[in-house]
């Protein structure tokens, strides 16, 4: 985001949060804000290259990131916080699901 949005904001009839407004003031997450979403809606667009046509836009669900959030959790042994190492290009689908999920839902879900 380039800092001209706000959470809340509306663009091309979709509603967008930013991160640091799903915190609190103590820095705990604010399950008020997040009280509307559904597991169906969806959490992040990916976009094909479109090597064979016009690149299309596929999203997948909060349901989604969740479940290989929790998934992961109990594939590896995440016990201290790590850092990870994801050699894959930003445009691959399990690099940015990965992604996501080793640097926000995993500390959300542990415990």
């Amino acid at each position: 985001m380039d800092g001209n949005y706000s959470s809340g904001d509306t663009t091309h009839g979709y509603n967008f949060l930013l991160f640091n407004s799903l915190l609190s003031n103590d820095g705990k997450l604010d399950q008020s804000v997040i009280d509307d979403v559904s597991p169906d809606d969806p959490a992040i667009i990916m976009f094909t290259s479109g090597t064979t046509g016009k690149p299309k836009g596929a999203y997948l669900s909060h349901f989604t990131l969740v479940n290989n959030a929790l998934l992961t959790k109990e594939s590896f042994d995440f016990g201290e916080p790590i850092s990870m190492l994801i050699p894959l290009p930003f445009f691959h689908s399990f690099a940015a699901v990965l992604g996501n999920i080793s640097m926000t839902a995993v500390p959300f879900t542990s415990g």
